[in-house]
């Protein structure tokens, strides 16, 4: 009852000095609580997560004392590490970040421990087994997310919880124009991943939507709240045995600092580069070090004729990738694209080898069927590893036509953009050449100036998203050749296997 009354108190105290709404978003609640212990501010951030955070951790586990322990944990791993946000009001894709890794140790430790006990290390029997597909479809979500940049995740993550474009643009502090174009690119790209999976991304994001779930129980939170300050306190008063939570967050945040060693080599490798600075600037070499003269200014004609090559670049780049695949036996073009492909193509080679004993294991079982000597079950064992293979070059093959087809998308917004770009350039020049000076014609070259430089902006986003495409996309293009050679390859040599379904029709 006094624990009840204290807790009134500071929220009537709190409700006088902020309103109903704190003012700063989410960092100024986290600085509150670090900087003035503020238990109010962290009640407030775990109240405003809370359903994210326990949606996830649902996800992953079952018991509802584990699902518990890991939405603690989550919260702990703030408050150690909250203070090196470089965002703190983006605290929703990070905190989902975070939780995805707390449930996924804390799943891995159970099974771990259910297989030292001898338990059932399956599904949980409890659970019906129409849900069991979505979990899976939810689980790859999370995956195929947590592979997506930062400013792709971070407007999706608000997505998930309900914000409108308008709300999410404030929440992250970005242009709407900006949030609009990362929301669709963030969409296309999460779209791509999941339909090759097999997974109807529309559905799946609908079915992790988290804004009509109900709030995170206040038994939950006040246990939470009350949790962090305990984990704020002396390290020798933590016990992982009596408190599980606190173990599990202590685990994930070691994953997320670098280990001592890592430190120590990183010290000596600054020392000895700090001692081979010293030693020539201290005389080592013959005669004085050179006076260190500041690069030359670019001018504005240089960096558009800089802009100019990277985009006739790009162009030949499009117009490469339209094109059909290069023979492999054909040398690259470009060196580091067959640097970059050294991977792939050795995988490739793996799989050519596999193929290659396969088929020799598959000519000699088959000698046997037709002598009688073996069964069909024993050459169906032969083919089932290829099957695997098979179905390895096919995602290759699906891989590089799905990034294909996204960069030349990218590409199309390009060209629409630049084109975009020239048209106003030449309305502003149109407006600074007219003689007329009155209040509304500054207030059409002011217009026209902001149209011109909010089109700039989002081309040179545009030229961005491309080149990160091409350093996908090239790796795959030049194996490509090579992919659809042993495609035909086992076709021929195992024209009896069953080697998809649509064999089967």
């Amino acid at each position: 009852m006094r624990t009840s009354g204290r807790r009134a108190v500071r929220d009537v105290e709190r409700l006088l000095r902020d309103g109903v709404d704190p003012p700063g978003g989410d960092a100024r609640l986290l600085h509150r609580y670090r900087a003035e212990g503020d238990e109010s501010a962290f009640e407030t951030l775990v109240d405003r997560h809370g359903p994210l955070v326990l949606a996830l951790c649902r996800r992953y586990l079952r018991d509802p004392a584990d699902v518990e322990d890991a939405f603690q944990a989550t919260f702990l791993v703030l408050v150690r590490k909250g203070g090196s946000l470089r965002d703190g009001d983006a605290l929703s894709s990070w905190l989902y970040g975070v939780a995805r890794r707390v449930a996924l140790r804390a799943r891995s430790d159970l099974l771990k421990r259910r297989a030292r006990e001898g338990e059932d290390v399956g599904l949980d029997r409890a659970v019906a087994a129409p849900q069991r597909p979505a979990d899976d479809a939810l689980e790859t979500l999370d995956r195929e997310l947590a592979r997506l940049p930062e400013k792709y995740r971070a407007p999706l993550v608000l997505h998930l919880k309900g914000r409108t474009y308008d709300q999410a643009a404030a929440e992250l502090g970005w242009p709407s124009g900006t949030l609009r174009s990362r929301m669709a690119k963030a969409r296309a790209l999460l779209h791509g991943r999941l339909t090759r999976l097999g997974i109807d991304a529309p559905a799946c994001l609908a079915l992790a939507r988290v804004d009509l779930l109900p709030p995170a129980p206040p038994s939950l939170v006040a246990t939470t709240v009350a949790a962090a300050g305990r984990f704020l306190g002396p390290a020798s008063s933590l016990s992982s045995t009596a408190w599980p939570a606190a173990a599990l967050a202590q685990g994930v945040l070691a994953t997320m600092s670098p280990s001592p060693w890592k430190l120590l080599g990183f010290s000596i490798a600054s020392v000895g580069l700090t001692a081979g600075a010293l030693a020539v600037a201290g005389g080592g070499l013959n005669g004085p070090a050179p006076r260190d003269e500041p690069p030359p200014p670019q001018t504005p004609a240089a960096k558009a004729d800089r802009l100019d090559a990277l985009e006739a670049k790009l162009d030949r780049i499009a117009a490469m990738l339209a094109a059909p695949a290069a023979p492999a036996s054909a040398p690259a073009a470009d060196p580091s694209a067959a640097i970059r492909s050294a991977v792939d193509a050795k995988g490739l080679r793996e799989i050519e080898a596999q193929l290659l004993n396969a088929y020799r294991l598959y000519e000699t079982r088959l000698k046997l069927v037709e002598r009688g000597l073996a069964s069909r079950e024993e050459l169906e064992a032969v083919v089932q590893p290829v099957r695997v293979l098979f179905a390895r070059l096919l995602d290759m093959k699906d891989e590089r036509e799905s990034a294909l087809k996204l960069f030349q998308v990218a590409y199309k917004d390009f060209q629409r953009l630049r084109a975009t770009a020239g048209e106003r350039m030449a309305e502003l020049d149109a407006l600074n050449a007219d003689e007329g000076s009155g209040p509304t014609e500054y207030q059409k070259i002011a217009a026209a100036s902001r149209a011109l430089q909010e089109t700039r902006d989002q081309r040179d986003e545009a030229r961005r998203d491309m080149l990160r495409l091409e350093r996908e996309l090239l790796p795959m293009q030049g194996h490509s050749a090579a992919v659809e050679r042993l495609i035909a390859w086992t076709r021929e040599h195992f024209p009896d296997a069953k080697l998809t379904i649509d064999d089967l029709r």
